[in-house]
């Protein structure tokens, strides 16, 4: 999992965040629509975000996290702990459901 630098924490709306995230190594690997990362919040605990806006040449990731009620420790530690200048280990994007292009003349 390479080592990101939380370059930006920012309230969206009640109950999100979201953060940008840069690579410690150089560009961050590219992403398509509807890819993912895992986050490290704490050692040994990892969960899935969304990645966020377009891929730009990968210089920063930016995901998105609800602050869940009946959080285990994940999102809790996303909003009151994780701050920027902090560094976080992520994967690398995978994306379970690629965008296929649509069968000629389909609507």
């Amino acid at each position: 999992m390479p080592g990101t630098l939380v370059t930006q924490k920012r309230l969206e709306a009640d109950g999100i965040v979201s953060l940008r995230l840069r690579g410690l190594d150089g560009p961050l690997p590219p992403f398509e629509p509807g890819a993912h990362v895992d986050l490290e919040v704490a050692e040994g605990l990892l969960r899935q975000y969304s990645l966020c806006g377009r891929d730009e040449a990968a210089n920063e990731y930016e995901i998105a996290v609800l602050k869940e009620p009946e959080s285990r420790g994940g999102s809790a530690k996303v909003h009151e702990v994780l701050q920027v200048g902090q560094t976080v280990r992520i994967s690398d994007p995978r994306n379970l459901f690629p965008l296929r292009p649509a069968a000629s003349g389909s609507r």
